[in-house]
């Protein structure tokens, strides 16, 4: 009996009795059921957690993209009602229901504009690039041109809208708001044609390679010349190094699509090497201005010659 109590002391023997009984079992898949919804819950909500960190990111950066419009577009308004108040005074003789249905006619025209836009723009990513690599693809998101245009169609809404609002609270309307919000209208209706021409020609090879790639990789080279920023600091010159390699990978990859083309473009081919040799001409002559001990150029092991 006392040997008997002494084992019971041995959690090794303890369980072996507990692992003979049903109850046990039972106990132990309540338990492991129950470890695995709570880490279930806990994974569920480190996820909701994430998503909503990202939403609310996602929410706060178009915020203030949308508040810095509005804001742009109420100084507008109130700057130009104080230039005719003080310096131009005068009344606009249209009946108020005239203005009210002009200025709702300029907000539709940009919603309208930008809708064509981005229509244009679906196609060429949906056609064009879609089968091209990423670094080629992130070419489109820095088009300044399509960005400023965005731009003026969205203080020519916001403008609109905002004075419609000023009218609809009682307020004198502003000749000038109405000449400016006129001239943003007819520029955005003008230059819609060109943009859209410029779009469907933005894969141009020779454009840009001439645009973007070449007079990037020049300028990270001449980053890494004496005298400029960091020169002689070994992070500095790596990351010219790393910057001026990503933007002539790119070409690579532009010239492999351009040989591998079933029907390759001679003339975008001839640019191209027109384009290679210049930024090449131009490289050498700021070579010789680059430290040989510099992170730009590349380290090579070697084994020692014993």
């Amino acid at each position: 009996m006392l040997s008997h109590l002494k084992a019971l002391r041995n959690n090794a023997f303890r369980t072996s009795i507990l692992q003979g009984r049903k109850s046990y079992w039972d106990f132990l898949d309540i338990l492991t059921r129950l470890k695995f919804r709570i880490s279930r819950l806990s994974f569920s909500l480190g996820e909701w957690r994430k998503t909503s960190r990202q939403s609310t990111s996602i929410l706060w950066s178009l915020f203030k993209r949308a508040t810095w419009g509005v804001f742009g577009a109420i100084l507008l308004v109130a700057i130009l009602g104080t230039i005719e108040k003080h310096v131009l005074p005068g009344q606009l003789s249209s009946p108020i229901s005239n203005l009210v249905n002009t200025y709702g006619v300029l907000a539709q025209i940009s919603g309208l504009i930008l809708g064509l836009y981005f229509t244009a723009m679906s196609v060429v990513v949906s056609t064009i690039y879609s089968k091209v690599p990423d670094n080629i693809r992130n070419l489109i998101a820095r088009e300044k041109v399509g960005d400023n245009y965005i731009d003026i169609l969205m203080l020519l809404g916001a403008t609109s809208l905002i004075e419609l609002g000023a009218i609809l609270q009682g307020q004198t309307p502003s000749i000038m708001v109405l000449y400016v919000a006129l001239f943003l209208s007819l520029m955005a209706l003008l230059t819609l044609p060109i943009l859209i021409h410029n779009i469907f020609h933005f894969f141009d090879p020779a454009r840009l390679a001439e645009t973007y790639i070449f007079p990037e990789a020049f300028d990270w080279a001449r980053k890494a010349t004496c005298g400029y920023q960091g020169w002689d600091n070994p992070s500095f010159q790596y990351n010219y190094y790393k910057q001026a390699n990503q933007r002539l990978s790119t070409y690579k990859n532009i010239v492999d699509l351009l040989v591998n083309d079933p029907t390759p473009n001679n003339a975008s081919l001839t640019r191209l090497m027109a384009l290679e040799f210049s930024f090449l001409s131009q490289y050498v002559m700021i070579k010789g201005q680059i430290p040989t001990e510099s992170r730009w150029y590349q380290y090579q092991t070697e084994h020692p010659k014993w």
